[in-house]
């Protein structure tokens, strides 16, 4: 199969049954969908640009994929054909790391596919899709089937079955770094700020310089890795840290799991009332925290971190609970979400001790602007791509990598996007209590019906947790100690 520029693949010989196969179901897919289409002959050896211009075809109508794939799975590129998105750009506008999929795979995971290639209609093989939003602009879409077939489908039909896309704004120039940072912060020079990006940048991508996994939180990792392991073998594990074994019985003891019983080990906790993955979850999210040391005071420091992952740890888990069952997360990754969001400050108070204290002086001073504008005008990086190149580094789940890193992007639709949705609805209800980092209280809308709940449920979610301060202020004490 050769894969030429643009993605189109030209057909061997040998392989016009499965061309044929493939084309019906192509066919079947437009026609269950009441999609009207046509099918525009061409002499084969054309590229399909050429032959659009031939037939008087708008070249910016015609629409092209490629498949990229990233540890978090794979999706399929559409944009038009006069203008191919640089990979590097798809990857900083959506943060991700894909590499395109070369001709061999596709093959492999797409024997149908007309000619080899798969056409931008990404529902038919079961994928999400990015689409250059250009498209959207068009009466009609065309596409190539194979080297001598183009075909024409209207373009409110192009739009209406591209259910599970993200349509995206083409990238037209860099963006200007803005003049002067937030008022009343004086921000450092753009030299400075460049230099001190790439100081952290180049020692996190030095895997030998970022913190070793906890021992603990690895041996967790393989007993998850385990489909034999039971309780007493996860308690076993735990129990090698008596401060981690203590943390673990207060929650199950907490109010907020309604346990009335005697609870007298640990093996009883996880039976009894947390559940196996939830305390595979909770433990190696306190293992790896607390393997960090930073100082305790400032609104950066151990008391403030611990205090807001211990409320929105347990708010991330019971809204997970109320959300719509097609959204619905594991109640531990939930956790585990809330209670690792910020792991960033972590590693900057561990590894960078003279960035981390400049960055919160500022936040001292400067109490009422945002975390993350003055991370931006102070250092040039934010703690949610430090703790998420932590995250990748240390091979953790996609959904919490996920969570880390898009917590404060309100605008999130893509993979694993209700772990990092659920994190800033937490985040926002906790400004109202002044616990957190973030910098409003406003509960975006289109987000919350995204994973299928209401403000005013949230709100009620948010209202019976914090009516045990006392006990969630406690259990940060601790953490922090």
């Amino acid at each position: 199969m050769d894969v030429h520029a643009g993605g189109f693949c030209h057909q061997r010989q040998g392989s016009s049954m499965s061309l044929f196969t493939a084309l019906k179901r192509f066919m079947r897919y437009l026609d269950q969908r009441g999609v009207e289409y046509q099918f525009l002959n061409h002499p084969p050896g054309r590229a399909p640009l050429d032959v659009a211009r031939d037939l008087g075809i708008d070249p910016d109508a015609l629409a092209e994929a490629v498949l990229l794939e990233d540890r978090l799975g794979a999706r399929m590129l559409v944009y038009p054909a006069t203008d191919r998105p640089d990979p590097a750009v798809i990857n900083r506008k959506f943060r991700r790391n894909f590499k395109t999929l070369d001709d061999a795979e596709i093959k492999r995971r797409y024997p149908d596919c007309p000619a080899g290639y798969c056409v931008p209609l990404a529902e038919i093989y079961e994928l999400d899709a990015y689409i250059d939003r250009r498209l959207a602009d068009h009466d009609a879409v065309y596409f190539a089937l194979d080297q001598r077939t183009l075909c024409k489908i209207r373009g409110d039909d192009f739009r209406a079955i591209q259910k599970r896309a993200i349509w995206f704004e083409p990238e037209r120039k860099p963006r200007a770094k803005p003049a002067a940072g937030p008022d009343g912060v004086e921000q450092a020079s753009a030299a400075t700020i460049e230099d001190r990006r790439k100081r952290i940048r180049n020692r996190l991508a030095r895997l030998d310089t970022l913190p070793a996994m906890p021992k603990l939180a690895n041996e967790i990792l393989q007993l998850s890795a385990n489909p034999y392991a039971n309780t007493h073998d996860l308690a076993a594990v735990i129990e090698q840290d008596p401060s981690l074994s203590a943390q673990l019985m207060r929650y199950a003891r907490s109010s907020f799991y309604g346990y009335r019983g005697q609870l007298d080990s640990l093996h009883q906790a996880i039976s009894r009332v947390l559940g196996f993955d939830m305390v595979m979850d909770m433990a190696l999210g306190i293992a790896l925290g607390k393997s960090f040391r930073i100082p305790q005071g400032g609104p950066l420091g151990l008391k403030a971190f611990w205090q807001h992952a211990t409320y929105s740890a347990m708010l991330v888990q019971r809204l997970g609970e109320a959300v719509d069952v097609v959204h619905r997360p594991r109640p531990g990754m939930a956790y585990l979400s809330g209670l690792l969001q910020n792991i960033g400050l972590l590693v900057l108070g561990q590894l960078f001790k003279q960035e981390y204290a400049i960055l919160n002086n500022a936040l001292t001073r400067y109490p009422d602007l945002g975390l993350n504008d003055i991370e931006l005008n102070v250092l040039g990086i934010t703690h949610a791509e430090i703790g998420s190149w932590l995250m990748e580094a240390w091979d953790m789940p996609g959904e919490l990598l996920i969570a880390v890193r898009e917590h404060h992007n309100e605008r999130y639709a893509d993979t694993h996007a209700t772990y990092a949705n659920l994190v800033l609805i937490a985040n926002r209800l906790l400004y109202t209590i002044d616990v957190g980092d973030e910098d409003s209280d406003a509960m975006p809308l289109a987000l919350l019906e995204r994973v299928g709940l209401d403000s005013a449920r949230a709100l009620q979610i948010f209202n019976k947790l914090i009516q045990d301060r006392a006990g969630l202020d406690y259990m940060a004490t601790q953490m922090a100690a």
